[in-house]
């Protein structure tokens, strides 16, 4: 070989092994901040909850107006459960959903009207009016 190739070569090896250098450095670099991350990932559960809380009233108060009559039957029914069960629960419903709990009671479905009037009464017992 003559001595500019060797040269060449050489170099090219120099260089070449300080690139494999930088991108170890790299890879150790990334490996440890990769390792590190699920130390530094912290879930904001009130955000969380408050944002799935809107979801589901929404989603309660688009089957109260609008949902087919099985699906309005089992939310009465759950309404019904947790005015029985929970002290807030009817004071939620009525601040909540007493208007379409209200246009429910006229519902040509007579299960859903006489499930609609039951909660009404429940949930207006020992509450004031609304305005």
């Amino acid at each position: 070989m003559k001595p500019p190739t060797k040269r060449i070569l050489l170099s090219l090896l120099v260089v070449s092994f300080i690139g494999f250098s930088f991108v170890a450095w790299g890879t150790v670099l990334v490996v440890s901040w990769a390792r590190e991350l699920p130390n530094r990932i912290q879930f904001d559960t009130s955000g969380m909850g408050d944002v799935f809380g809107k979801v589901i009233v929404s989603s309660y108060h688009e089957v109260l107006n609008r949902g087919d009559i099985a699906t309005q039957q089992h939310v009465l029914r759950g309404f019904l459960e947790l005015c029985e069960k929970e002290p807030g629960g009817c004071e939620w419903i009525r601040t909540e959903f007493s208007g379409e709990i209200a246009n429910l009671t006229a519902s040509p479905d007579t299960e859903i009207a006489s499930a609609a009037s039951e909660l009404l009464e429940r949930i207006n017992d020992g509450a004031p009016a609304l305005q």
